[in-house]
């Protein structure tokens, strides 16, 4: 199974080649339509559970908010979404990704 660093890296960079695909719009439509924000949240309730998750296994510090995570990884993702919408690269939407996954808290 992977840890849950390896699942959101894994989601985030799929999202960046996805949302500059050549064959869809850019930009994401699940994260940028408003009649999709119940999608969204259990996307986000996903997420905070596998933080959880992480924690109980000892992939993240005890103390954790899986909450706070999840939120702060929609708001990475999203604001992905809106950058590739505007025009932004693969290459750009990795770093995006890059750097957001880098204040994941780590053991």
């Amino acid at each position: 199974m992977p840890t849950l660093r390896e699942s959101l890296t894994e989601m985030l960079h799929l999202s960046a080649y996805s949302h500059t695909s050549d064959d869809t719009p850019p930009g994401c439509f699940l994260a940028l339509e408003p009649r999709l924000a119940e999608h969204r949240e259990i996307l986000r309730r996903r997420i905070a559970e596998r933080v959880a998750q992480g924690i109980d296994e000892g992939e993240v510090p005890e103390g954790s908010d899986p909450e706070q995570i999840a939120n702060y990884i929609m708001a990475v993702h999203n604001g992905m979404a809106a950058r590739a919408r505007d025009g932004g690269t693969t290459t750009e939407l990795l770093a995006i990704a890059d750097m957001g996954l880098s204040a994941l808290p780590a053991r």
